[in-house]
């Protein structure tokens, strides 16, 4: 029987970088508005939606790296028996686990961004 090896490579390379060191910029100082406001700063539902999104954020950046540490391990596991079945059911799970969070992102983003050029595209969508 032939050898079939599948070739792991390197994983998509995204400048992710960039996106995490803003978000722990933003993290860093949402947290110091808590510190400064206290009790005040929750009494706003945008500062909740800040929040919430910043939460959705990690947890999609941590979603992010266990599905790719998961599928290299899957894949290596495959090149050792290629011969049995491997189900990529899990990493199609927190797949669509981390789409989720990203969709739930856009989404609270979007209804608490008060760009005039939102609202106006917002406005013509609507009619």
């Amino acid at each position: 029987m032939k050898d079939t090896k599948v070739n792991v490579g390197k994983p998509l390379e995204v400048d992710s970088n960039k996106h995490t060191k803003y978000i722990m910029c933003f993290s860093l100082q949402e947290a110091k508005n808590v510190k400064r406001e206290k009790k005040q700063y929750f009494k706003s539902i945008s500062n909740w939606f800040e929040i919430i999104t910043l939460g959705l954020a990690i947890g999609a950046i941590i979603g992010y790296f266990y599905k790719l540490f998961m599928a290299m391990r899957l894949m290596e596991r495959l090149n050792e028996t290629p011969n049995e079945f491997h189900s990529f059911q899990y990493l199609a799970y927190w797949d669509d686990v981390s789409n989720q969070a990203l969709f739930r992102i856009v989404i609270i983003s979007g209804e608490t961004d008060k760009s005039p050029t939102v609202n106006k595209f917002r406005e013509q969508r609507t009619i």
